[in-house]
């Protein structure tokens, strides 16, 4: 089955913007896991994962 270019963005790209800017939030702002969690509607495990 053929994915729309919406389905790509949806479990591709957006995937890759959040774990780049959940990357940048605690290595180069020093946030906490916690608060970058918060702040992108994320679960800490998936923060966690992401870095």
């Amino acid at each position: 089955m053929i994915k729309t270019p919406c389905e790509t963005a949806l479990w591709y790209t957006l995937p890759a913007i959040r774990r780049e800017l959940a990357r940048i939030l605690v290595e180069d702002f020093k946030m906490r896991q916690r608060e970058v969690a918060k702040i992108l509607g994320l679960t800490e495990a998936a923060v966690s994962y992401y870095i």
